[in-house]
């Protein structure tokens, strides 16, 4: 596209295609590894916006040394240096959309782990409730076979030193 707008020869189109990209992709990596180590909290629109206007401005001073060195010509500097607010909008786009989504993506991460240790917790607190029961069981029961054994001795002696076995 910048080859026949702003009449580049392939080369020169190429490496500027090649060095934009890359300031984006460089831009790309940083938001989404601050993100990893810091989670923003409250207004979280803003911080996107402001996160993205910040990385577009960069990649637009980025952009705007990589012209100065690939054009011999000022008519062609001139011509590329018009091309730098659609540089910085679709940064500012993909920054912010990158933003965004990781913070989604992280958050939802956070709400499954928390329904996962809620899962766990209420499995454990299950188990608890039935180990109580059976300890509750053993004691009953062996109060329960003590009485009957009493019960047999005076009537049936024998039945009793048998249940006894």
């Amino acid at each position: 596209m910048l080859q026949e707008v702003f009449i580049l020869d392939w080369t020169t189109a190429f490496l500027e295609s090649l060095g934009t990209n890359f300031i984006l992709g460089l831009s790309l990596v940083v938001s989404l590894r601050g993100l990893q180590y810091y989670q923003p909290s409250g207004d979280r629109v803003l911080t996107i916006i402001i996160a993205a206007a910040v990385l577009s401005a960069i990649v637009m001073a980025g952009d705007k040394y990589l012209f100065s060195l690939l054009s011999e010509s000022d008519q062609v500097l001139e011509r590329m240096n018009r091309s730098m607010f659609f540089h910085g909008g679709f940064a500012f786009l993909a920054n912010a959309a990158a933003l965004s989504l990781t913070m989604q993506w992280n958050q939802l991460k956070d709400q499954q782990g928390l329904q996962t240790r809620r899962d766990e917790a209420e499995r454990l607190s299950k188990e608890a409730e039935l180990l109580k029961l059976r300890h509750q069981l053993q004691p009953h029961f062996l109060f329960n076979s003590l009485n009957s054994i009493n019960a047999l001795i005076n009537s049936k002696p024998e039945a009793a030193r048998r249940m006894v076995h």
